[in-house]
């Protein structure tokens, strides 16, 4: 196995025999594997130990055995001796942390947004206080404006004023070229995270390939005020389990996924879903998207368990601070034209999203 795909596995093996299978789901089957990744790191031999355990992956039923006992364990997959010494290892780390709760919940609540800071000093070189902005000291986004243009192809920002070129995180070319279409075509506030790994100290508006834009299908909808959600709906792909949910309240329309396979975010161990949230209004008896923005729900893994699980509507990501990607203020951005192309595209279960606007429509 290549190195370089360990974290992966490990990511993949300890959520499955960990999260879903134990009975006492607690924080050790996250914080776990970043520790058993150092470990792999320093001892590149134990990475055949992983090609074992996705091997032993389809031959039992997982849900008859806990990996609480390793002793267990062993017994029940005739596990080879070569590798017991390795789940020993493992065991005691767990051990070790299972007295230490506090490494899940004990993160500088900053260490999120670290990253920032080398985009702040950039500007500041410039002789520039990018903390005096409104978008960036609330939300840490960068606002466009008069000075600052969107390449016309690639997801990046351009500063021409202080010659910074940065490009924009987390958010897929599919709806970047949608909100660069629209922004050309339409007046209002637009604002994005900034991916502040990749600055350079200059004007970068190089010419890329152009691919052709597909957004999605075309959809006819119907009027949403016609649409009958008088309490929230939720939407299940029962090969994956992934769930989206769907909350009308008003002019206030939110969409979040909550995915089977857990997910980090940017390689700090904090769980998240993805959520858009669009503020509309009618005007002359059409419908107009007036907010839309895309954020990153940050839960611990009790309250993402309630969320899950339990389906509970109510259980909000405390972790961190939400964290948006993109946010559209002050717009008038025809909704029946462009709601599907913008939440299709934004979030990640598709098929779940096609089935809503289907059912509207």
């Amino acid at each position: 196995m290549n190195i370089f795909n360990v974290e992966k596995n490990v990511k993949q093996i300890y959520y499955k025999y960990f999260y879903q299978n134990c009975e006492n789901r607690t924080f050790k089957s996250f914080v776990f594997y970043p520790i058993v990744l150092g470990k792999f790191s320093k001892n590149p031999e134990l990475i055949d130990y992983l090609d074992i355990f996705k091997q032993l992956e389809n031959t039992y039923d997982k849900k008859d055995y806990i990996i609480d006992d390793i002793h267990k364990f062993r017994f029940m997959t005739k596990f080879d001796d070569k590798y017991f010494e390795a789940l020993n290892v493992f065991l005691l780390i767990l051990e070790e942390f299972e007295k230490k709760e506090f490494f899940f919940n004990g993160y500088d609540k900053d260490k999120i947004n670290l990253n920032l800071n080398f985009l702040i000093d950039y500007y500041q070189q410039k002789k520039y206080d990018l903390k005096s902005e409104e978008e960036f000291s609330k939300y840490n986004l960068i606002e466009i404006n008069k000075y600052r243009k969107l390449h016309w192809q690639e997801a990046r920002i351009i500063d021409e004023k202080y010659e910074i070129t940065f490009d924009i995180k987390f958010i897929t070319k599919k709806v970047y070229l949608k909100i660069f279409d629209l922004f050309k075509m339409n007046h209002f506030k637009l604002s994005f995270y900034p991916d502040c790994l990749n600055i350079k100290n200059y004007i970068d508006n190089s010419i890329m390939i152009f691919d052709e834009k597909e957004y999605g299908k075309k959809y006819n909808i119907d009027e949403i005020k016609k649409i009958n959600l008088k309490e929230n709906v939720k939407f299940v792909d029962y090969k994956i389990e992934n769930k989206l949910y769907i909350k009308l309240v008003e002019n206030e329309l939110t969409f979040e996924e909550i995915q089977k396979d857990i997910k980090v975010f940017d390689d700090l161990n904090i769980i998240y879903t993805k959520v858009v949230h669009i503020i509309f209004l009618i005007e002359d008896e059409t419908l107009y998207i007036e907010h839309i923005d895309l954020e990153y729900i940050f839960y611990t893994l009790d309250e993402y368990i309630e969320r899950f699980d339990n389906d509970n509507f109510e259980q909000k990501g405390s972790r961190y601070k939400r964290q948006k990607i993109f946010k559209i203020d002050n717009a008038k951005i025809n909704l029946v034209e462009n709601l599907y192309d913008l939440v299709y595209n934004s979030l990640d279960n598709k098929n779940l999203v096609d089935e809503y606007f289907e059912m509207i429509n």
